[in-house]
């Protein structure tokens, strides 16, 4: 069986100390710490995450539950790491399907506590452009169970209502920004957050603007967001909702659709709108890309 965990890196030679106690082996590789026994590996990585295969024996549960019960002051943590000072309950959004030629906008944004936040941090919740398609779907679960319904908002832009926008609009950005801060306010008002995380992706000289969107909330807009929890689940939720959305769009239209921007997709679009026209396109394509040659 695999589990992926993660801890702070700090408390890393704890985990190697208590592993190490049990009876494994250890060995170091690059920035790895590996310990084994018996057919099982634990994996422990400088950066904290934790990479376990194990077998259904008694060294594998006390690993599990050594892991599954690691606690952390997460506020202390990311007070640490990012600088910045939480309240009792924040939000945290992120998009997915920005960077697809087909497919929606997805933005998401999960409400978080200290302890939500810790129990996210140490079951292995992390930027989801790390993960397998499997581990985003299992993730998601997790953390709906987690926080609970209530505490997570989603918004999908079908292809055709985000080329609209774009037409309106002409940059992608004032897209993102609206929708962040209805995910932001929405989360907000129905679990009485003031606080709210995003990954950055405009100017800081577009700061203000969207803060001024946002009343009464404390926005902070952080350079590689992801690595905040409550941003990281929610690019989890994002991931795992486009995916959903694409495969409703290929139902329509009886074809699997590739991923991504790169070049099987352009070729992909370049196929529809030759044989289905553009207004055909952009029922399931992003019509301001660029297509590759």
């Amino acid at each position: 069986m695999r589990f992926r965990f993660r801890i702070p890196p700090d408390k890393g030679a704890d985990a190697v100390s208590f592993i190490s106690g049990l009876g494994f082996s250890l060995s170091r590789h690059n920035a790895v710490n590996v310990l084994k026994r018996e057919g099982n590996s634990v994996s422990i990585y400088d950066t904290g995450t934790v990479l376990c295969e194990l077998k259904d024996d008694l060294y594998s549960r006390t690993v599990i539950h050594y892991f599954q019960n690691f606690r952390i002051d997460y506020n202390d943590y990311v007070r640490k790491v990012l600088g910045i000072e939480m309240k009792d309950s924040w939000a945290g959004t992120d998009e997915a399907g920005k960077g697809d030629y087909f497919g929606p906008l997805v933005v998401a944004g999960v409400c978080v506590e200290n302890e939500t936040a810790g129990k996210l941090f140490i079951s292995g919740v992390t930027d989801s452009k790390k993960l397998s398609s499997l581990e985003i779907m299992r993730l998601s679960k997790f953390i709906e169970s987690t926080v609970g319904r209530e505490k997570i908002e989603v918004i999908s832009i079908s292809p055709e209502r985000y080329n609209e926008m774009y037409d309106e609009a002409g940059n992608i950005n004032d897209i993102l920004m609206w929708a962040h801060s209805k995910v932001i306010r929405n989360l907000c008002v129905r679990n009485s957050c003031t606080a709210a995380v995003i990954d950055r992706f405009f100017a800081s000289s577009r700061l203000n603007e969207m803060k001024s969107m946002l009343p009464g909330i404390e926005l902070h807009a952080v350079t590689g967001g992801e690595r905040e929890i409550s941003v990281a689940s929610a690019s989890i939720i994002a991931s795992a909702e486009f995916m959903r959305r694409l495969k409703e769009l290929e139902r329509k239209l009886g074809a699997e659709i590739p991923a991504g921007g790169g070049k099987k997709a352009s070729a992909f679009a370049r196929s529809m709108i030759s044989e289905k026209g553009i207004d055909f396109f952009r029922k399931f394509g992003k019509a301001n890309f660029r297509l590759q040659a």
